[in-house]
């Protein structure tokens, strides 16, 4: 049984000297009044350093911690960086008691998307980028038939972010985390982020079928000869409540995720984990500059730093906003500034930096205007980050993609990435499945947030509509 966290309940000495600046002693408020905040609670983030551990920019001693994955005991050595684990804490004391990482997906690569960076397993779409880590394998390594292990973030779609991925320590078993997006009835089967699970014969050891409802993010295993791909059926053999931080009103949390359902920017959800801000809510990018509410949307990719309220939704007091690999570009470099280390394409300027990689060139000085490239980079709010630019030959074609920041169809016109796009009658519309679909379908398919591709063939100016526009 997943090991669950036991709050502590260690009370801050005394409430009213807490250090206001300190974004785990300062957000409490909720709507009926002030709520204790304890020094205990729970960090769920991906690996980013060793040395005892840093979670979410945080090091956090792990003398007495113990280690787990899925059931069982392992030690800190079995852990890898990018793996996205849940940890017990005492933030007063910047120690851990408990770390476990459960993998979000192990199972067979059945097609590979080299242009998307992406691959299809057990029905999920698993997409890689800049910030993934290899451990065994690298991109040009992962094949059909091949077993990998990926650790990763839930997007808006459903698509899983990898931040880890290595090829499976035992081939034999397959294992899925997500969230269930049917009814189950009397079926004993649902659907787990488009993957059918039947459970008929599956051990339930933490709930019971009742518990099992819409929206329960749960685990399943099984052996890997009950996985029918033709089907996209798995006969599961045991059912398990997702890891999730076990914390108590006033406990504080920090919470690595991406934006999957969008109200406002002071109510929002982070894989259906309930998040609100106020006025109070610091944002800032991971370089420490300044940022603001109005930069998160669907498909952000973030970390709260907030206070459990008594209706378990989290109130934020501190946003960090993390660049991911959610827009590429084809075009031509139409400027380069050595002084602000950037490229304007299309009329947009995009910020290259130390973690920026390149092929086909060595650095940023070998660029030249009017080098055709590829590039793909990270969006956020009115800033863009190159995280790999590639020379290429010259060709007539510009891609714009990346998060839709503004939709008026009355007006014939949208935004992607604040880049505005003319709509027409001439243009070809694409859902997901790379099927044709009209205009009115695919506009109720969309939303701001929604990752879209734009296309111009023939070296059409972008002042006149695309020849495509395609959901991703």
């Amino acid at each position: 049984m997943i090991k669950r966290f036991l709050s502590l309940l260690l009370l801050c000495t005394v409430l009213l000297s807490c250090d206001s600046s300190d974004p785990g002693s300062g957000g409490g408020i909720g709507g009926t009044g002030v709520i204790p905040i304890v020094a205990t609670g729970a960090t769920q983030g991906s690996i980013s350093e060793f040395g005892s551990i840093v979670v979410n920019g945080v090091r956090f001693n792990t003398d007495n911690a113990a280690f787990f994955v899925n059931d069982d005991s392992i030690n800190q050595n079995d852990l890898r960086i990018g793996m996205n684990v849940l940890a017990a804490v005492d933030f007063s004391k910047s120690e851990a008691t408990q770390v476990n990482y459960v993998p979000s997906l192990i199972g067979p690569v059945e097609s590979v998307n080299l242009a998307d960076s992406s691959f299809q397993s057990l029905g999920q779409t698993i997409r890689l980028g800049g910030g993934t880590t290899f451990s065994n394998i690298s991109l040009a390594e992962i094949a059909p038939g091949i077993m990998v292990e990926v650790s990763g973030l839930r997007n808006a779609t459903g698509v899983i972010v990898a931040t880890f991925i290595r090829p499976a320590q035992d081939v034999t078993r397959i294992q899925l985390v997500g969230a269930i997006v049917s009814d189950i009835g009397n079926t004993q089967q649902f659907s787990l982020n488009g993957l059918q699970v039947n459970i008929a014969q599956a051990d339930l050891p933490q709930l019971s079928m009742d518990e099992l409802s819409f929206g329960s993010k749960v685990y399943v295993t099984a052996d890997a000869s009950d996985y029918d791909s033709a089907q996209n059926l798995l006969v599961a053999d045991s059912v398990r409540v997702a890891l999730e931080p076990m914390v108590s009103v006033g406990e504080r949390v920090e919470y690595e995720g991406i934006v999957s359902t969008f109200t406002s920017t002071s109510e929002f959800d982070v894989y259906w984990q309930p998040i609100t801000t106020n006025d109070q809510t610091r944002v800032e990018f991971q370089d420490g500059t300044e940022g603001d509410l109005s930069m998160i949307m669907l498909n952000t990719r973030l970390e709260v730093e907030a206070i459990v309220q008594a209706d378990g939704s989290y109130q934020a007091s501190k946003i960090i906003l993390i660049p991911t690999d959610n827009a590429k570009i084809e075009s031509y470099i139409e400027q380069i500034s050595p002084s602000t280390q950037s490229i304007t394409i299309l009329g947009q300027a995009i910020q290259v930096d130390e973690s920026t990689n390149f092929d086909n060139v060595a650095s940023f000085n070998e660029l030249n205007i009017g080098d055709y490239i590829e590039l793909d980079a990270a969006f956020l709010g009115n800033k863009m980050f190159a995280i790999e630019i590639k020379v290429e030959e010259a060709d007539d074609r510009k891609i714009w993609e990346g998060p839709l920041t503004a939709l008026d169809i009355t007006s014939e016109r949208m935004e992607i990435m604040n880049l505005t796009i003319l709509l027409g009658d001439e243009i070809s519309y694409e859902n997901q499945d790379e099927e044709i679909i009209s205009r009115e379908a695919f506009f109720d398919l969309v939303n701001v947030g929604s990752i879209i591709k734009a296309r111009w063939d023939d070296d059409r100016s972008i002042t006149r509509p695309p020849d495509s526009l395609e959901l991703e």
